[in-house]
């Protein structure tokens, strides 16, 4: 049987842009994420865990992307400082 495509270690090439309700915008790369929670974890299981390192709040908003140096469409965007 095939491993789920919704693991960290399939989407390993990805990031995961989470957005919190006090303004705060974060890309985490699923690499490092796999490392941390293990390469078999679900995306959503460590979504569901994620906390504003501002605010404590949980996310309002996550989108798993190719780069966070693109938006959707294609187009560069920047990064959010610190």
């Amino acid at each position: 049987m095939p491993p789920p495509l919704d693991t960290l270690a399939a989407l390993s090439g990805h990031w995961i842009t989470a957005s919190c309700v006090c303004g705060r915008m974060v890309h985490l790369p699923v690499k490092m994420l796999a490392r941390e929670h293990g390469p078999e974890t679900r995306v959503a299981t460590v979504v569901a865990r994620l906390r504003c390192e501002k605010c404590g709040a949980r996310p309002i908003g996550a989108e798993l992307i190719e780069s966070p140096q693109t938006s959707a469409s294609g187009y560069v965007s920047s990064l959010p400082s610190r």
